[in-house]
């Protein structure tokens, strides 16, 4: 073959070679042809490295999710609008079921207004007995009806408006569950790519499905791969330029607009309304209780004391004043119920509109959070929000280790200032009583007395003095704080009901309501057991006077010679549960005087799964039984009367005094405190924040002086309160708290002598004498002194005894208490 040559040129570019100098057609073509096939089958495989390189680059092989994003978003509203819709329906119902259980509590009251006032006619126009049983009568049947029945109705429907209500329980429950299952689809990072030439996103493509043919083309016309390989580096960094790529947490953007465990009635909406609910609801209640109240008192009031009356001319007095009592207490719960509807169907409306503002508030922050991530403006807002977190969590940990700083230097000094107080009172004790002393002890025998107290109630409203009476309550809406002592009764009763030992004592202080919780409890007990209510009446030493008093107790026909006799006959009698009160004349601390108790605890031992005891005692003859032949391991339970919180004493006093429908002011007369003044500068007296204010300091104070006893604690509210009968308005002034630090400076044997009286809870003149070994006189001469000063008073409590007792005052039986415990004189 002839030789010839062949100069090839290729294009700068992509393209076929040009043939300048052909002498060969033949062999030029074939040879051409060899070359493209050659040519065309690298670019291919290079067209495919590059494509399945860029399919798994993390840059231009990413979808956009956006699409993603707003199908979550749409389901997220959905499910939101479906849940508001189905709550505003549930809320509609309950205010249409409240209005008509209100309106039909209207037209009840009516009704029995109306039928009261016919039977008050009806005795007016012929009195006789028969005619005043039967109106008592009726009255009791009104206050059942009303008390009882819708009373019921009223409330159950005002329970479904509740923010505790098992209504609201349920929507938070179900938007938990849509939340939880929302949450559980959201992934934790979405990826959104957007166009730097159209600020726009690509809808769900890829830069890869955008730019594919201009990278191919760019990349992959050369013959050699490493070649394509640059190329392709350069490529992909050029067209990362022109796309911005968001990595936006999804999962904890939703986290932070709608946190888990978190609902629309968490937040502080939540307190404000669970607070008015309540106080709405205690309103109503407090009305119910003042129509109770009244209808009891006007059934009382005609049979007793118009009987009594015995047709002079007071009948028609006390007519007058039962028909006013009745007429006034009901109209009052008619107009509460008509001006309360409305904020109680407020409830609702402002729980439908707070979650509406709460949702739309947090879809559309979080939508521009998610949409507009990675902007300048999303970044500062992220950095925003996480500062003030920071700033938040700080301010709470400095703030609680400056107050416990402040609380650990408080009391440091405190404690300084009672330690230098008691030196100089022992001081004072070497010089004689200071002038100081003597001003201490005038202002302690000059306390306000009961006869006092009476006197000063009479320019009271009538309803006020009976509602703050010193008898032991009979009406239990007016036990408050007992639900525990309640269920530990019925616990006893229970475990003794099913052929179990049980037994349980009531221990409190004189005054502390143990009279009124056994009357309570032995309402409780009702028709399930017999039961029997005794009491000791006079002090026991010996077992002869312990089988003495429980065969009169129980009827017995013969007294029995011994105490096994004793037990051996009560366990013939039926099943019963046996009240005692007055458990502190079980024993005298002298020569023989704990033999009572022991036989006591003998025949309660032997007894106590045939007869259930439950014996009340005072606080500090328990602990001398205790101390003197372990008393406490004769019980099952123990159960406790004295307010263990300052909120308890509150609200057993505020819950008599609401019953009387009176306004309260509280003053601010003395009282000197720089958060007052504070308050004050902004306020008025008359204000919320400012009652709200001194009522919480007064009661603290009362607290603090009664040490939770109800008899010294209405005895400081009574003292404490003016009546101001032109604005129908009642006063209450700070506490004046009696100062007993003077006790330091008594004689021993005086101290002693009030200590002894703590621990027996009573003691006579002989019994005292007995016990110090001093002559009836010199006993005689050191009570007469503790009675004039108050510390002490003669017991009334007891139905019969043999000779007058004394007991400590119980409005100063807490400071004596501690006075006498730090001087170690108690213990």
């Amino acid at each position: 073959m002839a030789s010839a040559e062949l100069e090839v040129q290729h294009s700068k570019g992509c393209g076929e070679p040009q043939i300048l100098l052909s002498p060969s057609p033949f062999f030029v073509r074939i040879f051409y042809y060899l070359n493209k096939m050659e040519t065309d089958s690298r670019i291919d495989q290079h067209r495919a490295w590059i494509e399945n390189r860029a399919s798994a680059d993390p840059v231009l092989g990413r979808p956009d999710e956006s699409p993603r994003l707003r199908q979550l978003v749409s389901e997220l509203v959905g499910e939101i609008d479906s849940f508001q819709d189905r709550f505003r329906t549930e809320s509609e119902r309950l205010n249409q079921a409240l209005s008509e259980a209100l309106a039909g509590a209207e037209a009840e009251l009516a009704k029995a207004k109306a039928e009261a006032e016919d039977s008050i006619d009806q005795l007016r126009r012929n009195p006789s007995p028969e005619a005043t049983a039967r109106l008592g009568d009726k009255l009791r049947s009104l206050t059942h009806r009303l008390y009882s029945r819708i009373r019921g109705i009223v409330n159950l429907r005002l329970q479904g408006v509740s923010p505790v209500s098992q209504v609201f329980l349920r929507v938070q429950n179900e938007e938990k569950q849509i939340f939880d299952r929302l949450r559980n689809a959201w992934p934790r990072e979405i990826t959104l790519v957007v166009s730097n030439a159209t600020d726009e996103g690509i809808d769900g493509n890829r830069i890869l499905d955008l730019e594919s043919e201009r990278l191919l083309n760019w990349c992959s016309a050369h013959r050699f791969l490493w070649l394509c390989r640059i190329h392709f580096r350069f490529a992909r960094f050029r067209l990362r330029r022109g796309y911005r790529i968001h990595k936006v947490p999804a999962l904890d953007t939703f986290n932070e607009y709608f946190p888990a465990g978190e609902t629309s009635f968490d937040s502080e909406f939540r307190t404000r309304q669970l607070q008015t609910a309540e106080k709405l609801k205690a309103t109503l209640e407090e009305s119910w209780q003042i129509t109770r109240f009244n209808l009891d008192l006007a059934a009382v009031t005609l049979s007793d004391e118009l009987n009594a009356s015995g047709g002079d001319g007071r009948s028609d007095e006390l007519l007058d004043e039962s028909h006013q009592m009745i007429v006034s207490a009901m109209d009052r719960t008619v107009g509460l119920l008509r001006e309360l509807s409305v904020p109680f169907s407020q409830i609702l409306t402002e729980a439908v509109s707070v979650m509406d503002e709460r949702f739309g508030t947090r879809l559309g922050l979080m939508e521009k959070d998610l949409f507009e991530a990675g902007t300048l403006a999303a970044n500062l807002r992220w950095y925003r929000r996480a500062s003030r977190r920071y700033v938040r969590e700080s301010q709470h940990s400095v703030s609680r280790n400056l107050k416990r700083l402040f609380f650990w230097v408080f009391g440091y000094a405190k404690r300084g200032y009672y330690y230098l107080e008691d030196l100089v009172l022992w001081f004072g004790g070497w010089l004689g009583l200071s002038i100081r002393s003597r001003e201490r002890l005038l202002a302690l025998a000059d306390l306000p007395r009961e006869p006092e107290v009476r006197e000063k109630l009479k320019s009271f409203p009538p309803i006020y003095r009976r509602l703050f009476t010193s008898d032991p309550l009979l009406n239990e809406e007016f036990l408050v704080g007992r639900a525990q002592e309640t269920a530990t009764f019925q616990e006893v009763v229970k475990r003794w009901g099913n052929g179990r030992r049980a037994s349980a004592v009531i221990v409190g202080q004189i005054g502390s309501g143990k009279t009124s919780l056994l009357n309570h409890l032995e309402s409780v007990l009702q028709s399930q057991h017999t039961s029997r209510r005794v009491e000791f009446e006079h002090r026991l030493t010996t077992e002869a006077d312990l089988i003495a008093v429980v065969s009169r107790w129980f009827d017995l026909k013969k007294k029995p010679d011994t105490a096994e006799d004793l037990q051996a006959i009560l366990r013939t009698l039926p099943r019963q549960v046996v009240f005692i009160e007055a458990g502190h004349h079980l024993m005298l601390r002298s020569i023989g005087g704990r033999q009572a108790a022991e036989a006591f605890f003998r025949l309660l031992l032997a007894t106590r799964d045939h007869l259930l005891w439950i014996m009340t005692v005072r606080e500090r003859p328990w602990a001398m039984l205790g101390y003197q032949v372990k008393a406490g391991q004769y019980f099952t339970h123990e159960i406790r009367t004295r307010f263990s919180e300052p909120s308890q004493l509150r609200e057993a006093i505020m819950t008599r005094h609401r019953s009387s429908g009176c306004r309260l002011l509280f003053s601010e007369e003395g009282i000197e405190d720089r958060a007052l003044r504070k308050l004050r500068a902004t306020q008025p007296l008359e204000s919320e924040p400012v009652q709200s204010f001194l009522a919480d300091r007064f009661f603290s104070n009362l607290y603090e002086v009664s040490g939770g006893n109800m008899t010294a604690g209405t005895y400081y509210w009574l003292t404490s309160m003016e009546y101001d009968s032109i604005n129908k308005v009642l006063r209450l002034n700070p506490i004046q708290s009696p100062d007993l630090s003077i006790l330091r400076g008594f004689e021993s044997q005086s101290l002693f002598c009030l200590g002894e009286i703590m621990n027996h809870g009573v003691l006579s003149v002989r019994e005292l004498a007995e016990i110090f070994q001093i002559n009836v006189a010199r006993a005689q001469l050191i009570l007469d002194y503790l009675l004039h000063l108050r510390l002490i008073e003669i017991d009334r409590s007891a139905v019969s005894s043999k000779s007058t007792e004394y007991t400590a005052n119980p409005v100063l039986i807490h400071q004596i208490n501690s006075t006498l415990e730090s001087m170690n004189i108690l213990y």
